[in-house]
């Protein structure tokens, strides 16, 4: 249909998904100003569909085909495979984009191209980019994205999440984890080496960090310990170390180095209760943090007292995500003493117990922001001296609207924090009064 048509740049679009023998037979061979293929959605292949259908297209350097079954029939001495010479002469380098389904494919002209970079389509880390803008939606996790075109470009951003290198055709694309949640848009312009401009938008969505287990994640060497997890002699923690092989004991003690990450699960139906981790070195923490519970829906008493009470490394714990419930005592002195810790998990559960937050925050001299807390009603001493001591404190987002006063939820809550800062409440709270046990003094006062 475009046998030799040496000038076309732009292919059309072939939405068929199914192929009859020798539909595509020789469609684009020769057109060797054509650097990217149309889309091939069809599961299977018939006998020829494809046969020489991009050969001698020198400039040809991207082809996604989602055929999940070729044929491969040689009968009489003729050959009639689907893809028999369709990748002939194209060009030396591109990316070849599969079904995750599909791991049948021969190398060479009959199949991928040797030489080429092979991907899974519908995943991220590869893009091929053509002459119009493109949009990639990646999650956190995936960090690295790469972008291959038919031209080298130069390229810029200013977003200084994203760091970008270039290797002849491809930019390779590193991309940052824990954003902000305002900041995950970057926008990545280039201009090739014919002065054509174009541009890369990166969307990266949130990740779900309660599929992970709880993580601790070195920010430089240090150990990792914790003694007598379990009250019960059979009981046992396990932890692994950078996707390795599972341990477990009563008891752990490991030496770390910077960018080791433990993974921590808790045995069987045991739940470590009232323990606590001695940590040297810097080290953030994430995760879910019922793996530590077995990932059941119940929690007991004490159960994470004290779980990094003096810690004094523990930057952040941004991404630790808590349940939505809670029991006594649960979180008392949780962080109390984690003087480097700046970053406060985005949000803690939303029911409250008697002294379940008690001192939780307590002495975290450099916590500048609270957690939102999302509880209506308040439970007796649940907050209290929960932000005690944390000196540069100087925002709380509280949406209770009611609280124990008999048993004051909130006494001395806010302590020895910033003599002026923001407290956002509920417009339907009546009962905040001004000083260390309600709103401090000096405070501007905000309503939602």
């Amino acid at each position: 249909m475009f046998n030799n048509c040496t000038n076309l740049t732009t292919p059309p679009s072939l939405p068929a998904t199914t192929v009859a023998d020798g539909c595509y037979n020789n469609m684009f061979s020769g057109c060797t100003s054509l650097t990217y293929a149309p889309e091939l959605p069809a599961i299977s292949g018939s006998s020829t569909s494809y046969w020489g259908m991009f050969a001698n297209c020198t400039s040809l350097s991207y082809i996604k085909c989602l055929a999940e079954y070729l044929v491969f029939l040689h009968q009489g001495g003729m050959i009639y495979d689907t893809t028999s010479h369709w990748t002939y002469n194209v060009a030396p380098a591109g990316l070849f984009l599969k079904s995750s389904n599909m791991n049948d494919w021969p190398s060479g002209e009959d199949g991928i191209p040797t030489g080429w970079v092979i991907g899974d389509a519908g995943v991220t880390q590869y893009v091929y980019l053509t002459t119009s803008a493109i949009s990639v939606d990646c999650l956190a996790q995936e960090e690295i994205v790469n972008v291959f075109s038919s031209s080298e470009w130069n390229y810029s951003t200013s977003t200084n999440w994203l760091s970008v290198s270039r290797s002849g055709n491809t930019l390779t694309i590193d991309i940052s984890k824990n954003l902000s949640e305002n900041d995950r848009t970057g926008v990545i312009n280039i201009t090739n080496t014919q002065g054509i401009s174009n541009s890369i938008t990166i969307n990266q969505e949130a990740f779900d960090y309660s599929t992970e287990n709880l993580t601790i994640e070195m920010l430089s060497n240090g150990n990792v310990s914790i003694t007598d997890a379990f009250s019960a002699s059979s009981s046992k923690l396990q932890w692994r170390k950078n996707n390795g092989d599972w341990s477990s004991g009563a008891s752990m003690n490991l030496d770390v180095i910077q960018g080791d990450k433990v993974e921590l699960i808790s045995y069987n139906n045991d739940k470590i209760i009232g323990s606590s981790f001695n940590i040297t070195g810097a080290f953030k923490v994430y995760g879910n943090l019922m793996s530590l519970n077995n990932n059941y829906n119940a929690q007991n008493n004490y159960q994470f007292q004290d779980l990094f009470s003096g810690c004094t490394g523990l930057t952040s714990v941004e991404n630790l995500v808590f349940p939505n419930f809670t029991a006594q005592y649960c979180y008392r002195n949780m962080f109390k003493n984690c003087t480097d810790l700046t970053k406060a998990p985005k949000k803690i559960p939303s029911a409250t117990e008697q002294q379940c937050c008690r001192e939780m925050f307590a002495g975290c001299t450099s916590l500048v922001t609270a957690p939102e807390l999302p509880a209506t009603t308040l439970g007796r001493f649940c907050y209290q001296e929960m932000f005690s001591g944390c000196t540069n404190l100087n925002y709380v987002k509280c949406l209770a609207t009611s609280k124990d006063t008999t048993r004051n939820s909130t006494y001395n809550w806010l302590v020895g924090v910033a003599s002026s800062g923001t407290f956002v409440k509920s417009s339907n709270a009546t009962f905040w009064g001004s000083g260390d046990s309600d709103i401090p003094t000096g405070w501007t006062v905000e309503e939602v």
